[in-house]
C-alpha cells in the first residue's frame, strides 16, 4: 500500500504539473533559444497559447514586470514573458513554504517535488536540445535557469536572513540572472554588460525585499538581516500592532541606501550597454521609484502610501526610458 506520504507527493505533482505544464513548455521553444520560427511554423497555435498563458501570468503576479515586457524590443518580448514567467512559479513556491509551514514533513516534501520538477523540466529541455537536429541560433544558458532553482531552494525555508551578504547573494542568485537571462535574448553576453546586470539585479533585488518587509512580517517573517536588529527585537508585536520603531526604520534605511548604491553604479556603467540591449534593464525604473517613495515616507514600511498603485506614473517612468535610451 502507498504511504500517505507518497500519495501526497505524487497528488501534489497532479495538481502542480497540469498548471506550469504549458510556461515550461513554451519555455523550451522561447526562453531557451533565440531563434523560434521554426516551431512557430510546425505548431503555431501551441505557441500562441503557452505565450499567452506566460503573459497572463506574468500580468497577474508581477505587474511591473508586464509593464516592462510590454516595452521590450518584439524580438525579445516572447523570450522575456518565458523568462518572467519562469521567475513568478519559482517564487509561488516560496509562498507555498510559507503557507505550509506548520503542516509537517509531508507538506515540505510536496513543496520540494515542485522544485525537483522544474529542475527535470529543465534538464528535459537542455538535453533535448542537445540531442536534437533542429537548428537553433542561440541558446541561452542553463547555468543561469539552475542558479535561480538553486537560490529559491535555499531560501525556501528561511525566515530571515542572517546577514546583509546572505540578502545580497540571494538578490544576485535571482535577480541579477533574470537580468543576465534577459540579455542573452537580444544576444548580448558580455563581461561589461554583466557587470552592470549584477549591480541593478542586486539593487531590484534588495528594493524588492523592502517591498515586502510588511507583508513578510505578517506571515511570522522578516527580509531585514538579523545583523541590523538589537538579539530580542519584537518583531512579533509589530506583525500585530503594526508600530513602527527607530531600530526598524533604521534598518530599512541602511537596506534602501545599499539598494541605492548598487542601481546607481548600474546608471553609471550603462555606457557599456549596447543601445538596442538598455530595455532589459527596464526593472530598474520601478525599483528606483519604490526606494524614492520610501525615502519620502521616512523609511516607514508601515505608510500606506506604499501601498498605492503607481501603475501610470510608472509606465511614464517606463516610457521615457524606452524612448530616450536611458535607465
Amino acid at each position: 500500500m502507498m504511504s500517505s506520504r507518497h500519495q501526497l507527493i505524487i497528488s501534489s505533482q497532479r495538481r502542480f504539473e497540469p498548471m506550469s505544464a504549458a510556461m515550461l513548455r513554451f519555455a523550451s521553444y522561447h526562453s531557451t533559444t533565440i531563434s523560434t520560427s521554426d516551431h512557430q511554423k510546425k505548431n503555431p497555435s501551441m505557441s500562441t497559447k503557452d505565450y499567452r498563458y506566460c503573459v497572463e501570468l506574468v500580468k497577474n503576479r508581477d505587474r511591473e514586470s508586464y509593464l516592462c515586457g510590454l516595452l521590450m524590443p518584439y524580438n525579445a518580448r516572447r523570450s522575456f514573458f518565458g523568462i518572467r514567467a519562469w521567475n513568478a512559479e519559482l517564487a509561488s513556491i516560496k509562498g507555498g513554504s510559507v503557507l505550509n509551514r506548520n503542516k509537517g514533513e509531508q507538506a515540505n516534501a510536496a513543496l520540494q517535488v515542485r522544485i525537483q520538477w522544474w529542475r527535470e523540466g529543465l534538464n528535459k529541455i537542455y538535453d533535448s536540445q542537445q540531442q536534437s537536429e533542429n537548428n537553433h541560433e542561440k541558446t541561452i544558458n542553463a547555468t543561469i535557469f539552475r542558479t535561480t532553482i538553486r537560490g529559491t531552494r535555499t531560501d525556501l525555508h528561511d525566515e530571515q536572513p542572517e546577514t546583509i551578504t546572505d540578502m545580497v547573494e540571494y538578490a544576485d542568485n535571482i535577480v541579477s540572472s533574470l537580468l543576465y537571462l534577459t540579455l542573452e535574448t537580444v544576444n548580448v553576453r558580455d563581461e561589461a554588460v554583466d557587470v552592470v546586470a549584477q549591480h541593478a539585479g542586486i539593487g531590484i533585488g534588495l528594493a524588492t525585499a523592502l517591498r515586502g518587509v510588511r507583508f513578510r512580517l505578517a506571515r511570522g517573517e522578516c527580509s531585514i538581516p538579523k545583523e541590523f536588529f538589537p538579539e530580542e527585537f519584537p518583531y512579533h508585536k509589530l506583525m500585530h500592532t503594526n508600530n513602527n520603531t527607530d531600530q526598524l526604520k533604521d534598518a530599512v534605511k541602511r537596506v534602501c541606501i545599499l539598494a541605492y548604491s548598487h542601481l546607481s553604479k548600474a546608471q553609471e556603467l550603462q555606457s557599456t550597454v549596447p543601445k538596442h540591449a538598455r530595455m532589459c534593464f527596464l526593472p530598474i525604473i520601478p525599483a528606483l521609484h519604490y526606494l524614492s517613495k520610501l525615502e519620502n515616507a521616512k523609511y516607514d514600511i508601515f505608510d500606506e502610501r506604499l501601498l498605492e498603485h503607481d501603475n501610470l506614473k510608472i509606465l511614464a517612468l517606463l516610457g521615457r526610458t524606452w524612448l530616450t535610451g536611458v535607465f
